[in-house]
């Protein structure tokens, strides 16, 4: 009897110790990141073209126009500004001239963020797109 009660103990422990299940959950995306792997399970599900076209499928609020939140309003637009390779690109619109084959990452920064990285003029915040 000691015995049974024992291997199921036993069993019971290694159950709730072990490894199982850790392999099949999926890490959790980074909201503020669209990784080069994510992209390219992406386009197997709808044709993506341009660095705006994946944003816009996954990630669509990085390209949010987002209001002052201070009485004191920033100068420049309320559109977030595109960065690429870390040089200043434009407006979303300039996405369109980058093309899925080019991009490694894509990370977009708060307002806050992208003031305290780039400078006055960001708010509403920074994408930032790293090309291969």
């Amino acid at each position: 009897m000691r015995k049974i009660v024992f291997w199921v103990a036993a069993l019971l422990l290694l159950q709730q110790c072990g490894g199982s299940g850790t392999a099949s959950r999926k890490t959790p995306k980074n909201p503020n990141v669209i990784t080069a792997e994510e992209i390219a399970q992406s386009i197997s599900n709808i044709p993506l073209r341009s660095a705006y076209d994946v944003i816009k499928y996954l990630r669509p609020t990085f390209l949010k126009v987002r209001g002052t939140t201070s009485g004191v309003a920033q100068p420049g637009s309320t559109e977030p500004v595109v960065y690429v390779n870390n040089l200043r690109y434009g407006g979303p619109r300039a996405l369109r001239n980058i093309f899925v084959e080019q991009i490694a990452e894509i990370r977009y920064l708060s307002p806050s963020d992208a003031t305290m990285r780039f400078g006055l003029g960001h708010a509403g915040g920074a994408i930032l797109v790293k090309l291969k």
